[in-house]
């Protein structure tokens, strides 16, 4: 199903260097048909990035209501050079639906794969923890809506993409799907939102569990020392824990209880976390997201900044070398903040159409850049060799893999043309119809706008839009 695109053209010339300033996207791997739900980047220095997705499998498992048949899902672990060259594709298949949630590396490489099989058959190891699928297994009614057996986690080399380990883990006749894992010296799970579990290297034993029932536990993280950061969304906390899940370190509230979740978090090397949070119930419509730093003792919060205002959701936080903060945001709402510098100050997207933006924090959590993308990037990784200059993405939309990369533009940087002077991007456009171009660095003076190079009147023009008329003599009707 990979398709690497050896000709991708950057959507905007490169130009000098700049450690600030995003240029140009480019489309290293076409993924179809492929759903991705992880994406990392390997060990400083190796020069490779990791993704787990779902392919379809050659089984006939559903048939809808209208008659139409589907095909069942295997699991695919894939490792690319930084050029877009496949090293190695894993696939893990049982006979029915089989489908990954999180992926993650350990200290020595390996991957680490977790998410939920319906599936028997689905490969497990010998001295696998729960060798067996307790079920429920089977095609499920349909293809919405599978029964969900029991969740599994799979430890991949990350050499050569052999299976070293793997195993289910659940209840009988309950259905369970792994969806957060975190590896150092052992390896950290979290089940259906309601346990966190910790396991040894080879998924071999359980050292520890603990219960939350009513899906408190969400975001769990494993440090190379043992202590476990995760958030309690019943207390709208951050809380530790010291290895083997033992003594409850600190619990830090932050938001209100129940009404408060997290985005996303990452332990940081002096013990410190950073955590993206929400504050308001998800059916609030005047929510708000904040990123923060606790101290590593959660005795105190170093500072809170607010990264937008309702509808919006933090899909990836990393942490570049120089210690500046990259957040990745989804959003369906047109007005979260930009900076003058921005790659694109207005979202490409439609007006019910979710939209990605792109930001930049200092290690204080000084907004330095805030840019939207023309493309639906929605997991980011920063390898730590590139010094802060490229940054690689999946594009939900197209199923493809972007670099993002960090350069200065010396000139004006188009990010995409939509119809009607809107935000719905435009398929064609006709004589006499308004559009409008979105970008950066067009200038207020002196700007012109040409179509089949034939100019066209302005009603507009600012630094990061135009809007033109489309000449009758520069396109024939229809």
């Amino acid at each position: 199903p990979f398709r690497v695109l050896s000709s991708a053209r950057p959507l905007i010339q490169p130009a000098e260097s700049h450690q600030s300033l995003p240029l140009y996207l480019t489309a290293l791997v076409s993924l179809q048909p492929i759903g991705i739900t992880g994406l990392r980047l390997g060990a400083a220095g190796n020069g490779s990035f990791y993704l787990a997705g779902t392919v379809e499998s050659n089984t006939r498992c559903n048939t809808t209501s209208g008659g139409r048949v589907n095909r069942c899902t295997d699991v695919l672990v894939a490792r690319f050079l930084d050029s877009g060259e496949p090293v190695f594709l894993t696939r893990l298949a049982g006979t029915y639906h089989d489908q990954p949630y999180a992926l993650s590396m350990a200290g020595n490489g390996d991957l680490l794969v977790t998410g939920s099989s319906d599936s028997a058959d689905f490969p497990a190891t010998a001295e696998a923890v729960q060798p067996t699928n307790a079920g429920p297994v089977g095609p499920g009614s349909n293809f919405a809506a599978p029964p969900f057996g029991d969740g599994f986690v799979s430890r991949i080399d990350g050499a050569d993409g052999n299976l070293l380990y793997s195993t289910f883990y659940g209840l009988p006749n309950t259905a369970e799907t792994v969806t957060a894992v975190s590896a150092a010296n052992q390896v950290l799970i979290a089940v259906n939102g309601e346990s966190l579990a910790l396991l040894d290297a080879s998924l071999s034993r359980t050292l520890a569990r603990i219960e939350a029932p009513g899906g408190s536990i969400l975001q769990g993280s494993l440090a190379s020392n043992g202590e476990v950061t995760f958030w309690d969304g019943r207390a709208g906390a951050l809380a530790r824990l010291g290895p083997g899940l033992g003594e409850r370190k600190y619990t830090f509230g932050l938001g209100l209880k129940d009404q408060s979740s997290s985005e996303n978090l990452l332990r940081l090397p002096n013990g410190n976390t950073l955590v993206a949070w929400t504050q308001g119930a998800l059916t609030n419509p005047d929510r708000v997201v904040y990123l923060s730093e606790i101290d590593a003792e959660g005795q105190r919060e170093l500072w809170r900044t607010e990264v937008a205002p309702k509808a919006t959701a933090v899909t990836s936080i990393v942490r570049e070398v120089s210690g500046d903060i990259l957040l990745l945001l989804n959003t369906t709402m047109a007005a979260v903040p930009t900076t003058e510098d921005a790659l694109l100050r207005a979202t490409c997207a439609g007006d019910q159409s979710s939209s990605v933006v792109l930001q930049r924090y200092s290690a204080k959590g000084d907004l330095l850049y805030s840019t939207y993308l023309p493309v639906e990037v929605r997991s980011l990784s920063v390898p730590a060799a590139a010094g802060g200059q490229t940054i690689t993405g999946i594009d939900s939309a197209s199923l493809a893999i972007h670099q993002i990369r960090f350069d200065k533009p010396t000139t004006p940087r188009l990010a995409c043309v939509t119809g009607g002077a809107t935000r719905v991007v435009a398929t064609a456009i006709a004589p006499g119809q308004i559009i409008a171009l979105l970008g950066a660095g067009f200038g207020s003076t002196g700007t012109s706008v040409y179509v089949n190079q034939v100019r066209a009147p302005l009603l507009y023009v600012s630094d990061g839009q135009i809007n033109a008329i489309v000449p009758y003599e520069g396109v024939e009707p229809g």
